[in-house]
């Protein structure tokens, strides 16, 4: 008996460790499958999405935020994120960077990312911006409002087409140009943040420099019509139609169906266009420009051009690549993305802190004139209009009005300025949250 009882007693322990050591196998295989001994194993430990941030945090409606982050599914269909419950639509998706549009009709809040069980909410809110019309500056006398800038401390400034003027609190302007003769057919001219302004000298082919103690220089062009790259007054330019400057001072400038860059050190090259009247993208001079006016220039060094013949809106690359950013060619103005919008007259750019571009927009013979928007994929949107040659209203941006709205300028606060040339009236447009 006592054998048989140690022989089922040594049967149990055998059986009991055997249990043992499965399980203990079985739960190393289901429980740590990036961890084996040896470093291997054939079980892939997906991680959790994460949301680092969003840029920019505030906006119009149908501004383009891009969504900071890791592991994000790429699976079609597989992620989807809302702002308050509506869907925002997803124009590019990678692991690390999800490219989404504000909708129309938003208000402010958190973005929400779902993608399979899980969901997570962005670090910071969204703020739907929307703006308020007012009169910022009414000039006096014969000139008139063209082009416009201002300076850091909020002083506007102004053109006649013949000599450049500083607006004053009361209305009355100061030139700060003489009447010698340097200047002739002023097509635009902009602003740094030092205080140095650069003009478009059309009529003598050159861009003056002119600081703030109003010394007037040559900065670049010979004085005579002509191509040619080169520095200072080594360069030629031919039909300079539109200035503007980069972050770093370097100036960009339409020139004859050719968009130029000019340094800080006064070196001019040619970034796209070959001098041909005509339409077509492409890198370089393998590009084509009609009659060019406006340009601006984001912080990410992507180049905006209105062109009026051909009725649209190019983007250039900071590595020369020409497309067509808005614009079918026909004329009208009617909101669309990309081709299917319409313009008539596009004349001047500005680019908000968002990266949205606006463009001043007019058919005089009705008239109508507008100031419209477009986002960084190429929607356009109607911001504010003017129906006659009367005055300009004030209040909200759907009941107000403009007058032949030409030149535009953001401040550094975000504000939009517009000269309204058939009012001599300079409006502002401050922004406010949508709760």
């Amino acid at each position: 008996m006592k054998n048989l009882y140690c022989k089922t007693h040594f049967s149990f322990i055998i059986a009991l460790l055997l249990v043992s050591f499965i399980s203990s196998c079985a739960k190393k295989a289901t429980t740590t499958p990036n961890s084996t001994p040896d470093g291997d194993s054939g079980v892939i430990n997906v991680p959790d999405p994460v949301i680092y941030g969003i840029s920019p945090q505030s906006g119009l409606p149908n501004t383009v935020i891009k969504i900071s982050g890791s592991s994000f599914n790429t699976t079609p269909g597989s992620t989807i994120v809302y702002l308050n419950d509506l869907q925002m639509p997803i124009s590019s998706i990678t692991s690390t960077q999800i490219t989404v549009t504000v909708p129309a009709t938003a208000n402010s809040g958190q973005l929400v990312l779902r993608t399979g069980t899980a969901q997570l909410q962005s670090p910071v809110s969204f703020t739907v911006m929307y703006g308020t019309v007012d009169d910022f500056i009414s000039i006096g006398g014969g000139n008139q409002l063209k082009h416009l800038a201002l300076d850091r401390q909020e002083n506007a400034f102004s053109d006649n087409g013949t000599s450049i003027y500083k607006i004053l609190s009361d209305g009355r302007t100061q030139p700060i140009t003489s009447s010698t003769g340097d200047f002739k057919a002023i097509a635009d001219f902009t602003i740094l943040a030092i205080g140095d302004m650069y003009v478009a000298n059309a009529g003598n082919f050159n861009i003056v420099k002119i600081t703030p103690d109003k010394t007037a220089t040559v900065f670049a062009g010979n004085g005579t019509q002509g191509y040619a790259d080169g520095t200072g007054t080594a360069a030629k330019f031919s039909a300079i139609t539109g200035i503007t400057h980069d972050v770093l001072g370097n100036l960009y400038v339409n020139d004859a169906h050719r968009v130029r860059k000019i340094s800080t050190a006064g070196v001019v090259t040619t970034i796209a266009g070959n001098g041909t009247d005509g339409y077509a993208n492409g890198k370089g001079a393998d590009a084509q420009f009609g009659n060019l006016e406006g340009i601006a220039i984001d912080d990410e060094g992507t180049i905006y051009v209105t062109d009026r013949e051909f009725r649209n809106i190019r983007r250039i690359s900071a590595d020369g690549v020409v497309t067509t950013l808005a614009g079918s060619g026909a004329t009208g103005l009617v909101d669309g993305a990309g081709v299917a919008a319409q313009f008539t007259n596009p004349r001047q750019l500005a680019i908000d802190l968002a990266g949205n571009i606006w463009v001043t927009d007019e058919n005089p013979s009705l008239p109508v004139y507008e100031v419209r928007e477009i986002n960084k994929l190429g929607l356009v949107t109607t911001f504010i209009k003017g129906t006659s040659n009367a005055g300009v209203l004030t209040g909200p941006a759907f009941s107000a009005s403009v007058n032949s709205p030409l030149g535009m300028m953001f401040d550094p606060a975000g504000n939009l300025y517009i000269a309204n040339t058939g009012a001599r009236v300079i409006s502002k447009v401050t922004f406010y949250a949508i709760k």
